[in-house]
């Protein structure tokens, strides 16, 4: 004889075998939700009705001190102040605790009333045992009431151990719950991430498109700046020369000029002197700007051409001076000092031209270092995400495993990131 045997095609699993189930975090969210508070309102129910029998040994203790309220010692029995003082000292007490006490209507406010039954039981046997003479003087009527105080404890003890299984079923629930909620608020990030990440993927897009027009745009101006540069380096040489030029055809004329200077009664005169003496290509600039000649300069040039003779040392000198005012009366110097302000200004034109150009490479510098910051942004995102995946998927399967405790199948999270 043998047994065939066969695979199983349907039907409940094998012994042994763990039935599996797929859901998603919402779905278990709400099952675990609904499971703890079934759990918490059995819970309260079965604690309700653990209630009842309570009253009984509450009442043998409220009978208990009423027959000790009731006894009697004489007052030939030694210590009979202190069996008195005793007594009202307990009942003073124990009233004032059984006063606040009172059992609930309703399942409702069965928690609250397992934190007050604790508080009156310890409260009473302290009481009890604050006041160790009345058994010396009412042995029978004590004994009673301890009694009575051991049964309360007893019954609160049992109606302690129901609490403490409902609140153990309901903090598995809340430890699943605990894992949903952190899964939810990881996937809520990842969410952002992902988005922040799509943003920087766009922004570093246009950054990228940005940088390539800028380092376009700089390369020409890289190539236009150092012709400008070579312009300027030109412009401004030649501007030099000619007030060189200028200034040479003065110089024979700075000496005899200084001699004379304060000679000279035209006040405006003098002051061109003075200034001429002082800076002679600074004056004739000046000269130009104010009047557009160098009219008064000529003028000073032309007196010191009639005192030469007395003021030159030699012929040499005298011819010399003769002939640097004749160049200056003719015109050649002005006309060489207005090509060099023509130069300048010119010069500066350029200048700003070739700063606009520098401001070109500095701004392609800028979008270069604005999508570095993108980027390293992005990347930081991208560590970011990932480790946020792996955190969901720990989590998924801690959810499971805690899931799967509670409700004793294997439950499997679908959901993913």
């Amino acid at each position: 004889m043998f047994k065939l045997s066969f695979p199983r095609l349907w039907g409940k699993p094998a012994r042994g075998e763990v039935e599996q189930r797929e859901t998603t975090v919402q779905q278990l969210k709400a099952e675990v939700q609904e499971r703890k508070a079934r759990v918490e309102k059995e819970s309260a129910a079965r604690l309700f009705k653990q209630i009842v029998p309570i009253k009984k040994p509450f009442q043998a203790l409220l009978a208990a001190v009423k027959t000790l309220e009731n006894a009697q010692v004489s007052e030939q029995t030694a210590g009979f102040k202190i069996a008195v003082q005793e007594k009202k000292n307990f009942l003073e007490r124990f009233h004032s605790l059984a006063s606040g006490f009172a059992f609930p209507e309703n399942e409702k406010n069965t928690p609250e009333f397992v934190k007050e039954l604790d508080k009156f039981v310890k409260a009473a046997a302290k009481n009890f045992s604050d006041n160790k003479y009345l058994y010396a003087f009412y042995r029978n009527e004590t004994r009673a009431v301890g009694e009575a105080i051991n049964a309360l404890n007893a019954a609160r003890e049992e109606l302690e151990q129901i609490e403490k299984q409902g609140e153990k079923q309901a903090g598995e629930c809340e430890a699943v719950l605990q894992k949903i909620s952190r899964l939810e608020l990881t996937r809520a990030s990842a969410v952002e991430a992902a988005r922040e990440k799509q943003e920087l993927m766009q922004k570093i897009e246009k950054l990228r498109a940005e940088s390539a027009e800028a380092d376009k745009s700089a390369e020409r101006a890289k190539k236009d700046a150092q012709r400008l540069r070579e312009e300027i380096a030109h412009v401004e040489k030649s501007a030099f020369v000619l007030k060189q030029e200028a200034y040479s055809v003065f110089a024979p004329l700075e000496r005899p000029l200084r001699k004379m200077q304060k000679s000279i009664l035209d006040k405006r005169l003098a002051q061109v002197a003075d200034a001429c003496v002082e800076n002679f290509l600074k004056e004739a600039e000046c000269e130009l700007h104010a009047s557009g000649s160098l009219s008064d300069l000529v003028k000073v040039a032309v007196l010191v051409e009639e005192k030469i003779k007395e003021l030159a040392r030699d012929e040499k000198e005298e011819a010399k001076t003769r002939e640097a005012v004749a160049v200056l009366h003719g015109g050649s110097v002005e006309k060489a000092l207005r090509k060099a302000l023509e130069f300048e200004s010119q010069a500066k034109v350029i200048l700003k031209e070739l700063r606009q150009l520098e401001e070109t490479s500095a701004s392609a510098a800028s979008v270069r270092e604005k999508l570095a910051a993108v980027e390293k942004r992005s990347s930081d995102a991208d560590e970011f995400l990932t480790q946020l995946k792996r955190d969901f998927q720990q989590l998924k399967a801690e959810a499971d495993e805690k899931a799967s405790a509670l409700f004793g199948e294997r439950i499997i999270l679908t959901d993913v990131l």
